[in-house]
């Protein structure tokens, strides 16, 4: 659960990212204000770090698993 859950903000920071770079060219620049840009970083960053966590947490968890089964 928790490592889908990772994934999903994984994906977050991907999406605004993406909406990140693409923005400026679909619309002008003048309506998006100058507050979008380091808000949409800011945000990229939280969900990359917090998605990044969680998968790194998971893959420790899973791995003392496996050698816990391993000395049985």
């Amino acid at each position: 659960m928790k490592k889908e859950l990772g994934k999903w903000f994984l994906d977050i920071a991907k999406y605004l990212a993406t909406a990140g770079l693409i923005a400026p060219w679909i619309s002008d620049s003048d309506q998006l204000g100058i507050w979008i840009f380091p808000l949409i970083g800011i945000v990229f960053i939280l969900t990359l770090g917090i998605g990044l966590r969680i998968l790194a947490r998971e893959d420790v968890k899973e791995k003392n698993r496996n050698k816990n089964k391993n000395r049985r």
